[in-house]
């Protein structure tokens, strides 16, 4: 009798899969994992996920929740000093992050604001606003309340906006949706004009601030009014313009002239095949913010529904979330995953997207205890999840050459810029592990693994779980060292016997550590004349 021990390679640490059994998942992707990433975009080489830093480091009195970027200068945020206090928006510096001019808003300004930028060949302007607060605007130094032209006359009131979007193709257009019935009988239009909830406004061209409510040149067009549904996001892509109602999308895709000089808006109406989240209906009793359902992306345009999470370049929509099919309903969730996500995660307690950098993130409410975030990343086609405690995300550009990603966190005071090389996060502790599915290695028979080495760098703790089970067979901590990684200089090895059907393995990273290969090794006791038996 013979014995020899034959290496099982894994040289990939794939996303998150939540739509098979854990032994229908195979080694490359993971049945559980948590605030990892790939190292230089490599699936081959994990590591925790990048962490933050504060961009304010002086405590304002109260929390910062909406956020968006004025400038490369100027971050607009709004803060609720208190339950009991009015809130403030604040014009925040970007390279230090001090409050450089606030305004109070009046008490009835709404839990959600939201923004828009606006520029015209002179000016650029931030626009905040809430459904049932007018409008505020951020000229680069002061906040004020404009007032409109409505049907070329001065001084009327702005239409309450509870979503808008600028369309530049359309004629550098601000696109509206207001609370229509829902708010003042309708009475929230331009100039208080009747309007309602699937009314869709356009500004004139160029003028944000200019609007017609009377035909020939009224602008405006109600999209399937009648049909109980409710407009629950504007977005602009690739010169179209998005308006989501519950099950439909109307893409607006160019405006034309009527035989007396009115504008006509075009569009065509879609069937999305599930229904949309209501940012308005998420429950988040911490701190409601806005965070939009649907967002613009490099691809087209990213929906989140009840069906998961959708795109669309102006076709019927297409679910990108398979990976994660066990989220539309809780009970369907297999494994630790069950756990990790809160245990009642499903669709409807995620309540928005944010698109940057080729990564579509997706922020749970408090309902997901303790708060997680999932990010789909598109060159991988894959799902990470992050325990992070987001509340609202910008994008903008750091100096001439940098882009960053800056966010606020949940029940924190501060503006956090997420920064790749940041190791620590202060508005979340970082805990990164990836497990492995099952795998049986081609044999229903017991096998035996009886030796393992690892490449990679820093301190890890490595384990091994066996047929199904969620208890770990062993648990060893590792250290790997400082070695230079790609090629990895150095390796460990791990002497830990494993007798199964199934293994997983899992990876619990420590701070800056990488994991690039494992090897695990097989017992073979091969007798003459019969088949090997492990």
């Amino acid at each position: 009798m013979a014995t020899q021990r034959r290496p099982v390679a894994f040289s990939r640490f794939g996303g998150l899969r939540l739509d098979l059994p854990p032994d229908e998942v195979g080694p490359e992707d993971a049945i559980a994992l948590q605030d990892v990433d790939w190292a230089d975009n490599n699936p081959g080489l994990l590591r925790p996920r990048a962490g933050a830093t504060k961009l304010n480091t002086i405590e304002p009195e109260g929390l910062y929740s909406a956020v968006t970027r004025h400038s490369d200068q100027r971050l607009i945020a709004l803060r609720n000093p208190s339950f009991s206090s009015p809130k403030l928006l604040c014009a925040l510096s970007t390279s230090g992050g001090s409050e450089v001019k606030t305004v109070e808003l009046p008490a009835e300004s709404g839990d959600r604001i939201w923004f828009v930028q606006y520029g015209t060949p002179t000016a650029e302007y931030t626009y905040a606003y809430s459904e049932i607060m007018p409008p505020r605007r951020f000229d680069g130094t002061n906040f004020s309340t404009p007032t409109a032209t409505v049907d070329g006359v001065a001084g009327k009131a702005l239409p309450l906006i509870k979503y808008a979007a600028v369309w530049g193709d359309g004629g550098n257009r601000l696109v509206a949706a207001t609370p229509g019935a829902s708010w003042k009988g309708g009475a929230d239009g331009p100039g208080g004009a009747h309007t309602s909830e699937s009314h869709v406004w356009f500004s004139d061209p160029g003028n944000a601030e200019s609007w017609h409510t009377v035909a020939p040149e009224a602008n405006y067009v109600q999209v399937s009014p009648g049909d109980g549904e409710r407009i629950t996001g504007i977005c602009e892509w690739n010169g179209q313009i998005f308006v989501a109602k519950q099950t439909k999308l109307y893409v607006f895709y160019s405006v034309g002239t009527d035989s007396e000089g009115g504008p006509i808006f075009n569009y065509r109406t879609i069937h999305i095949g599930a229904v949309m989240q209501d940012p308005l209906n998420v429950a988040d009793l911490v701190n409601p913010h806005n965070v939009p359902v649907m967002v613009a992306g490099d691809e087209g345009v990213y929906l989140l529904t009840s069906a998961g999470v959708m795109v669309t370049n102006g076709g019927r929509p297409m679910l990108i979330s398979q990976a994660l099919s066990a989220l539309t309903t809780r009970s369907s969730i297999y494994g630790p995953m069950n756990a990790y996500l809160g245990g009642n995660a499903t669709w409807s307690k995620f309540k928005g997207l944010y698109y940057f950098n080729r990564r579509l993130y997706v922020l749970g409410t408090k309902w997901i205890n303790p708060s997680r975030i999932l990010v789909y990343d598109l060159e991988h086609d894959a799902w990470l999840v992050w325990r992070m405690a987001m509340n609202s995300i910008v994008a903008w550009e750091k100096g001439t050459v940098e882009s960053g990603l800056y966010f606020t966190g949940a029940n924190t005071p501060f503006v956090y810029a997420y920064d790749e090389g940041a190791a620590t996060d202060p508005s979340a502790a970082i805990e990164p592990f990836w497990q492995s599915g099952f795998y049986n290695l081609g044999s229903d028979d017991e096998k035996s693994f009886v030796e393992t080495k690892l490449w990679g760098k820093g301190q890890l703790t490595y384990a091994g779980y066996g047929d199904l089970s969620e208890t770990a067979s062993f648990s060893e901590a590792v250290d790997l060292g400082n070695a230079l990684l790609l090629p990895f200089t150095e390796e460990r090895r791990n002497y830990a016997d494993q007798t199964a059907t199934l293994f997983s393995h899992r990876i619990t990273l420590g701070e800056n550590a990488r994991i690039g290969r494992i090897a695990r090794y097989l017992r073979e006791t091969r007798t003459s004349g019969t088949k090997t038996k492990s």
